[in-house]
Order: C-alpha cells, then structure tokens, then sequence
C-alpha cells in the first residue's frame, strides 16, 4: 500500500519536508500556510506531518456543515454563526494551550471556503496571542484561495516560515474519467500547415494506441500541441491535451510542463466556443506560474503575464468583465517592470497586454481610460514595426484596430478613422501576399472600420467596408464554418441596419 507520501508529487513531498524540518526546530510562535489543491491533498499533508507535530497538534473544532439554503439572508445568519463558532473556539484553545502547541485550523472543505475571507481578519487579530503564548498556527488553506489569503491578511502571512503548496500525484486522474486516445485527422481548408517534421509526429501519433508508443516527450507533444493550435487544427489540438491530462503519469511531469498544458487547454476551449470550460484551466495556469514565479521570477514572471492576460480574455468571455479587470492589469504591470528591464525582449509582450487591458477597461464601462493604454501600443508596435516590418505590422495593425475602436466609444468619431483606415491598409497588403494568414484580420479590420465610419456618419463609406467584410467572412465560412459563420451572421445584421430602405 502506497504511503500517504507517495501520493503526492514529488515537489509537494519536498514541501512538506521543509515544513516539517521547520516545526522540529521551532522556538516560539511559528505561522505555516499549508496550500491544498483539494481535501484530499490536506488530508495526506496532515499524515505526512502528523508524526512530526505528535502531541503537539490540537485541532480548531469546526460546526458541522449546515443544509444548503437558497434564502440569502439566511446564508449570512448560519455564516456569522460558523464564524462566531471559530473565533470562540480559537479563542478558548489560545487559553487552554500550552506554549508549543500547534492550533490546526482547516479551511481545505469547500463547504467552509464560503468563509475564508471574513476568517482572515480573524486570523490577523488573533496572531499577536499566539506570538506571545508561544504557540503556532498550521492553517489548511485552498490553493483556489491563495490570493485571498495573501492579500486578505498581509501581516499573518508575511510572519509565515514556509508556505508548502500540496498537490496529489496524476491530478487530473483523480478528477477526471479515463478516455482512450483517439487521435483526429487533420481537417483540410484552412491553407496552413503544420511543418513536414511536425506533420510525421502527428501521423505516428494516429497509429499509436498511447502517445508514448509515437517516440515522443512530453515537451514534444506540447510543442505539437501549440503548432496545432496556430494552424487552426482546434479540434486535433484538443483531443491531444485533453488525453495527456488524463495519463496516469500527468502528475509526474514537472509543473512549468502541466501550467502549459493548462494554458492550451483554455486557448483551445475559447477557439472552439467552449468559454465556460476555458475558465478553470485558465486559473489553474496562473495558480501554477504564480506559484514558480514566487520562487524564480526572473524565469517565471513573464508566463505568469502569459497566463493573466488569458485568464483576463476567460473571464470577460464568461461575463465576469469587472473580474478580468485585475489579471489584466496585474500582467500589465508585470510586462512594464520587464520591459525596463530588457525592453528589446519584452516590449512586445507590453504592448500586448496594453491592448488587453484597454479592452477590458472598455467593457468595464470606462471608456475614457481604454484610450491611454491602446496608444501606448501603438506607440510601441510602430517603433518596432518601423525597424521590422515583417515580424511587428502585424500587431501595428492589431493595436490600431482597437485604437480606432476605443476612441470611437469616447465620442472622438472622427479620430477614429485614421487608425481604423491604416489598420485596413497594412492588412489588406499583409492579405495580399499571404492570404491563408492575413484574410480573417483583413475582414476582422474592415468590419471596425464599418462601425467608426458609420458612428461619424459617413454611411456610404462605411457599407463600402461593409460588404468587402462580408464577402471575406463568407467565403473563409466555406473554408471553415464553425470558425467564422457567427461573423457573418452578426455582419449581416449590422449590414442590415446601414443598407438604405
């Protein structure tokens, strides 16, 4: 029989090592967040530590869970009563105790998660108690809620001694059904390609019973995954990343490793429309990196920016457009401190983030502060397109789509079209040389420029856009419907609304 050890990864089994060297050696008050990927994962962190705390361990009484109520002043009455409950129970154990003893206070049950944000203010009252009685504090705590804890008791946790993240071994095992590995062929019609070597490792993947018989690593079935991706083989890509999560040996693989494959995973769900399901994929990439981040930033800090700036695009794509606000800005400020740094290395990715976090203050209702940050791309992507056009006009023309966007939401209708007719020029010539890459930007360009020329009411103008859209989106629908039929049924209705009666 396995120990309980043996159950959880490897990083998480040296994790808890530490803490337990910690407690060994502790002399007076001693503070350990432990953060727990589920009950579980808390559950065989307590065996791994429990002969360490021995006698020394007491455990904070919790009130039984009480029946769901969909009365919400009811929920706020049993709430301050389980938190009432708590602050009594430490209280009386921070008495009772000895000097040495351990309160262990476990938040891991999501039946109790609904509290933690009030139990953090709690906690920092109470540390001071436990500092002078000589007492220590082992908390169970979500990893889903480790934000809140570190913003919601900035005092509690920076007297913490460690701060082990504990996870089970083949994550995704546990919490998903086993499929058999169904390799898809590659749809044709989109007029890119992956590239012939790229290509020999997929057609041995589809002649393989596991991904491992393709004589491949797992970085190669990662990389093979993103090319899938950018040559719009969503439904190959998925099918690939949905089966490496269920391998017995996910857990095994090193975490930058599963923090990517958690980053595809929510790109593709977006491709495909799946928005809801890109969600928690999405926040299980930035818990990871945030984590790698806090131990190594100079090589982790800009993924972490990578995957906030998704989480961002995941939440406003599921409604939660006040929520997208924060990741995106948080990326922001990241790709700032980096790009002072290095701004040949990490300018780019600014400018990227710019152009997010103007879209998401846009959607939050505040328009004119969506104007700054856009311009501030522009600004950046016209002085690295200036030195290479070919790798930066591209995202010139992206960043001076949504200029043209944001300026015409303020009401500077005419300023817009300046940038939303530059925006189709530097297409429409990128189109012209390679259309497989460049049409559905072209059409996605004219279409803007549709809107601000007719919101300054040039109307001829703006059906000339128009329709040039429309017949793009129609013939790349042919091509690949389930990509781009939506836009041109939604096309077709602005379209509509201009057309003289």
């Amino acid at each position: 029989m396995n120990s309980p050890a043996a159950l959880l990864t490897l990083a998480s089994q040296q994790a808890l090592a530490e803490a337990a060297l910690v407690w060994e050696h502790a002399q007076g008050f001693v503070y350990v967040p432990v953060l727990v990927q589920s009950e579980r994962a808390g559950a065989l962190a307590m065996e791994v530590l429990r002969p360490v705390l021995n006698a020394r361990l007491f455990r904070v009484p919790w009130p039984l869970p009480q029946l769901h109520t969909d009365d919400p002043d009811e929920a706020q009455r049993r709430m301050q009563a389980d938190l009432q409950a708590v602050r009594q129970a430490l209280d009386d154990a921070t008495h009772r105790l000895p000097a040495g003893a351990v309160l262990l206070l476990d938040m891991s049950s999501s039946t109790r998660q609904v509290v933690a944000r009030p139990l953090l203010v709690l906690l920092n009252q109470r540390r001071e108690d436990w500092r002078r009685n000589g007492q220590g504090l082992l908390l169970l705590w979500p990893q889903s809620e480790s934000e809140a804890l570190m913003q919601g008791a900035p005092d509690l946790w920076s007297m913490r001694a460690v701060s082990p993240w504990v996870e089970e071994q083949a994550t995704a095992a546990h919490s998903l059904p086993s499929v058999p590995w169904e390799p898809r062929p590659l749809t044709p019609g989109s007029g890119i390609a992956l590239s012939p070597a790229q290509q020999r490792q997929y057609q041995s993947l589809l002649g393989a019973s596991r991904w491992q018989d393709a004589d491949m690593s797992a970085a190669d079935v990662l990389a093979l995954v993103v090319a899938l991706r950018k040559v719009h083989q969503a439904s190959a890509a998925l099918a690939l990343v949905e089966r490496m999560l269920h391998t017995p040996d996910f857990g095994s693989q090193t975490l930058d490793w599963r923090a990517s494959m958690f980053m595809e995973l929510a790109l593709l769900r977006r491709e495909i429309g799946d928005r809801q399901g890109a969600l928690a994929p999405a926040t299980e990439a930035v818990n990871i990196r945030r984590r790698l981040a806090q131990t190594n930033p100079a090589a982790y800090e800009p993924v972490l920016a990578a995957s906030l700036n998704n989480l961002a695009n995941c939440l406003s794509e599921t409604g939660d457009r006040v929520g997208a606000l924060a990741p995106a800005t948080e990326a922001v400020n990241i790709r700032r401190r980096l790009a002072q740094a290095n701004p040949a290395a990490y300018e780019p990715d600014l400018a990227m983030s710019l152009n997010n976090l103007a879209n998401r203050l846009s959607e939050t209702g505040d328009r004119a502060g969506a104007p700054a940050p856009v311009t501030e791309a522009v600004n950046i992507h016209r002085r690295l397109a200036q030195a290479n056009p070919a790798a930066y006009e591209p995202d010139l023309a992206m960043s001076l789509n949504n200029l043209a966007g944001s300026l015409s939401e303020t009401g500077d209708r005419a300023g817009a079209l300046a940038p939303a007719t530059e925006a189709v020029n530097i297409r429409r010539r990128l189109a012209q040389a390679n259309p497989a890459a460049y049409e559905p930007d072209l059409a996605g360009s004219l279409w803007t420029a549709m809107l601000c020329f007719a919101a300054a009411q040039q109307y001829q103008t703006a059906l000339i856009h128009g329709r040039e859209a429309l017949q793009l989106f129609t013939r790349l629908a042919e091509r690949e419907p389930a990509r781009f039929q939506p836009s041109v049924q939604e096309l077709q209705a602005e379209l509509q609304k201009l057309e003289p009666s």
